[in-house]
């Protein structure tokens, strides 16, 4: 292995913060705070002005405040064809790494680890990496794929995708009961900004949807959002649809057809990028009244199935 030991060490430990990372259910707060005028996100805005010091709130860590031209896929052009199984050869030093970390605790601990600080010279480690486990909610990431691919779908130019994210106003039904989570409400005139649990009635844009989906992890805001998945699915380039026809479809469908059509439109992306239903399953709607309409199947995911969803992503490939 070449290098001295102080740079191999200081790179493990970058891939341990990247590890760290990953483990977390999402990285709240973590979308650019220059994005508002490009998506109408209006937490976007809130979060700005407190860093600005214009608004009372939270200080982000800078790591949290990269601009959107700073997110770049690290990948892409690079290094496309790279895949993780079980024939992909280990780094020494990171496998060592890991086995000394995790000595003592088997059956407890499950990991997937890639340090990509080289593009072209990727190292990866794994420990139990294909065992599997509830998603929880890594598998609202496997929602948010599921409405990107049928943007992508139903309109081929980017701008019409990014109209209708900003454009399409969503009222919370009966599928946000119940969640506890709160999420961020912000009055841009009056400068005012607040949290509470979603309720029937509120209004959001689609790109605040998915927003309150990913940055607080909004159970309401993940059935909401996995429920206009089914809706453009079903109802193609007529989306948005009006409630009546919304509650004849998700009221009066059978539950088989509605359970098929559920599993079918987020984890189809996966599948046809070659993860498979094994590595990563989502199955179960994240609220009690998306249950009740819609049955449950299982979910699960593996880290290993997580690592080549980030890697695919790193390669522009989803």
């Amino acid at each position: 292995m070449g290098g001295s030991v102080r740079s191999r060490r200081k790179m493990f430990l970058r891939a341990a913060v990247v590890l760290s990372a990953l483990s977390l259910p999402l990285l709240a707060d973590s979308y650019p705070l220059d994005g508002y005028d490009y998506t109408g996100i209006r937490r976007l805005e809130a979060f700005r002005r407190v860093q600005a010091g214009e608004l009372r709130g939270r200080v982000l860590p800078p790591g949290t405040l990269l601009d959107r031209n700073e997110v770049q896929l690290r990948l892409v052009g690079v290094n496309e064809r790279l895949d993780i199984t079980e024939a992909t050869p280990r780094d020494e030093y990171l496998q060592n790494g890991l086995n000394r970390i995790f000595a003592g605790l088997e059956g407890d601990y499950s990991v997937a680890l890639l340090d990509i600080s080289d593009p072209a010279d990727p190292r990866y480690a794994g420990y139990r990496e294909g065992r599997s486990y509830s998603p929880g909610s890594v598998g609202k990431i496997v929602v948010m794929v599921g409405l990107f691919d049928q943007l992508a779908r139903l309109y081929p130019e980017f701008y019409d995708r990014s109209r209708v994210l900003r454009e399409t106003r969503v009222t919370a039904d009966r599928f946000v009961l119940t969640d506890e989570h709160v999420v961020p409400f912000y009055d841009i005139e009056a400068n005012r900004l607040f949290y509470r649990q979603l309720r029937i009635g509120d209004v959001f844009t689609l790109w605040e949807w998915v927003d309150h989906m990913i940055s607080p992890s909004s159970n309401a805001a993940a059935s909401m959002v996995w429920k206009q998945v089914m809706l453009m699915d079903h109802f193609r380039r007529a989306y948005p649809v009006s409630s009546a026809r919304d509650s004849t479809y998700f009221y009066a469908s059978s539950k088989s057809q509605l359970q098929e059509a559920a599993v079918r439109v987020i984890n189809q992306p996966l599948w046809d990028a070659g993860i498979s239903e094994g590595e990563i399953h989502q199955g179960s709607f994240f609220t009690g009244e998306g249950k009740r309409v819609i049955p449950r199947t299982y979910s699960s995911a593996t880290p290993i199935g997580l690592l080549r969803f980030l890697l695919k992503l790193e390669q522009g490939q989803m």
